[in-house]
């Protein structure tokens, strides 16, 4: 399941610093919502039940704690506690790059292949973008 067949799910906003990569979001969805470039403006007007936040790992944080400001519910990819107890939120948190493309390729190749040495990272940055994870495996000669 996703976002574009959560059926119970209305989307009211989309936000990205990058106003084409919240575009795209929403495009996704069949234009649902509104489109923002500031998370504080999007909580103001689109005012929503509940919060998907999709980040990367580094820019986790500001956000969240945003989120908890305004006592809303979240679903978030990487844990975070602050402000969650002591307001008593729901939330709930998953580990989703193990269903990326990507990821599901290189488990294959290393089911093969004994990896000798290995590097994977992000390709690029931003939702929209980080589409995957690139990594390179190298196998003995023979």
């Amino acid at each position: 399941m996703d976002l574009v067949t959560f059926s119970m799910l209305i989307s009211c906003g989309w936000c990205d610093l990058d106003e084409q990569a919240a575009a795209a979001r929403c495009e996704q969805v069949g234009g649902r919502g509104e489109v923002f470039t500031d998370p504080k403006e999007m909580l103001r007007h689109a005012k929503p039940d509940a919060v998907f936040i999709m980040l990367p790992p580094f820019a986790h944080g500001p956000v969240e704690n945003l989120v908890i400001s305004h006592r809303l519910p979240f679903f978030i990819e990487k844990p975070i506690a602050r402000g969650v107890k002591k307001h008593r939120l729901i939330t709930a948190v998953g580990y989703m790059n193990r269903y990326r493309k990507g990821v599901q390729q290189v488990r294959k190749l290393l089911k093969k292949h004994k990896p000798v040495i290995m590097h994977g990272g992000w390709v690029s940055g931003g939702s929209v973008k980080m589409a995957g994870a690139q990594g390179t495996i190298g196998r003995p000669v023979s």
